[in-house]
């Protein structure tokens, strides 16, 4: 966080005997978003778009634009979960590497999957309903 001086508000009143008095009140907000940005590293954003990639495949599925057997889901989730192997680089975490990896591992095995059995039917199919 920046080191800045908060802003100084002044509050003039008349006391009981008709005196003006000033106050200097020291303002300072809960937080400050633009403190917030330089914090997120690198690999912070790669895990961000990992998880955009995740619930986007997972509402896609529950809205019904996005077919759960379909390579869409597949590669997103797989996608993700190599983002989110990525941000473990920046701060890592035993059981989110073993999830994502065996995410990774099984996106991969579904994918070639996929692809193979829609090519050997000579159509190709995405999942992605429009």
């Amino acid at each position: 966080m920046r080191n800045r001086t908060p802003p100084v508000q002044h509050l003039s009143y008349l006391n009981g005997k008709n005196d003006p008095v000033t106050l200097r009140i020291m303002v300072r907000p809960m937080f400050d978003l633009l403190d917030l940005i330089p914090s997120v590293s690198a690999f912070d954003a790669v895990g961000l778009i990992g998880v955009l990639l995740y619930v986007g495949a997972y509402s896609g599925v529950q809205v019904g634009q996005i077919d759960g057997n379909g390579l869409v889901f597949t590669a997103m989730n797989g996608v993700a979960a190599f983002c989110m192997l990525i941000s473990l680089i920046g701060a890592f975490n035993l059981a989110s590497a073993i999830m994502n990896t065996l995410f990774f591992s099984f996106s991969l095995i579904g994918f070639a999957r996929q692809l193979a059995a829609q090519v050997s039917r000579g159509r190709a199919r995405i999942g992605l309903r429009l």
